[in-house]
C-alpha cells in the first residue's frame, strides 16, 4: 500500500521532471528562432549569397555549432528560415483576402451577382492605394527577402518547391480579386494583376520607386479591362 505521502512525493517529482522538459523545449525554440531570424536578416541586409552556417551563428549570437545541432544542414536551415518568413507574410494576405470580401459584399446583389463594378473596381483602387501607402512601408523588409528568394537562381529541390508554391499561393490571391470581374480568363488575369502589384511592390524597394497614385491606376485600368475581355 502506498501511503498519501509518497504518492504526493511522486507527483511532484514527475511534475518537477515535466516542468525541466517544458523548460528545454522553449529553451530550444527560442535558439531556434533566433538563428531563423538572424538568417532572414542577413538575407534582407546582404542577400542569400552572404549565408553561411558561420555567418548566421555569429548574427544570431550562437555557437558555430548550434546551427548544424538544430537543423541538421544548410538546406534545412534555409527551408525553416523560408517558413518562418511565410508565417510573418500570413497576416498580411489574410487582411487583404478579408478587405476583398468586405467590399464584394458591398457590390453584389441579393443573388451574390456584382451589380456594383465600377465601385468594387474603385474600391479595389482603394485597397491597393492605402495598402501602398502604409502596410508597403512596413512590409519593406519581408519584400527584401522575398525577392531573394523569388529571383534565386540556384536553390535546394525542396527550397524551390516550396517557392513555387508560394508565388502559386500568390496567384490564388491575385484570382479572388479578378473573379467577379474575370468572364473565361481568370488564371490569365490573376497572373496579370500579380505581376502588376508585384512590380509595384519590388519597384516600392527600388532605387526609383514608382508613384504610388499612379499604381493605383494602372491597376484599376487593368481590372476595367477585364470587364471587355
Amino acid at each position: 500500500m502506498v501511503s498519501s505521502s509518497g504518492t504526493q512525493h511522486k507527483t511532484s517529482a514527475s511534475g518537477g521532471r515535466q516542468s525541466t522538459v517544458n523548460k528545454k523545449a522553449e529553451k530550444r525554440e527560442i535558439a531556434k528562432r533566433k538563428i531563423l531570424n538572424a538568417t532572414l536578416n542577413l538575407i534582407a541586409d546582404e542577400g542569400l549569397s552572404s549565408l553561411s552556417h558561420r555567418n548566421i551563428a555569429k548574427a544570431a549570437g550562437v555557437q558555430l555549432a548550434m546551427t548544424t545541432y538544430y537543423f541538421q544542414t544548410f538546406d534545412n536551415l534555409l527551408l525553416s528560415a523560408f517558413h518562418l518568413f511565410l508565417e510573418n507574410l500570413q497576416p498580411v494576405l489574410a487582411e487583404l483576402g478579408e478587405n476583398q470580401k468586405t467590399l464584394m459584399r458591398e457590390c453584389v446583389n441579393r443573388d451574390g451577382v456584382l451589380v456594383e463594378k465600377e465601385a468594387y473596381i474603385t474600391g479595389i483602387g482603394d485597397l491597393f492605394e492605402a495598402y501602398f501607402d502604409s502596410a508597403l512601408e512596413s512590409r519593406r523588409r519581408q519584400l527584401t527577402i522575398e525577392s531573394q528568394f523569388m529571383f534565386a537562381q540556384f536553390l535546394p529541390d525542396v527550397l524551390a518547391r516550396e517557392v513555387q508554391q508560394y508565388t502559386a499561393t500568390l496567384k490564388k490571391v491575385a484570382e479572388q480579386f479578378c473573379a467577379p470581374l474575370s468572364n473565361h480568363h481568370l488564371k490569365t488575369d490573376g497572373a496579370l494583376l500579380l505581376a502588376v502589384v508585384q512590380y509595384l511592390e519590388f519597384s516600392a524597394v527600388g532605387s526609383a520607386p514608382s508613384d504610388r497614385r499612379e499604381g493605383r491606376e494602372m491597376v484599376e485600368r487593368l481590372l476595367r479591362g477585364f470587364l471587355r475581355s
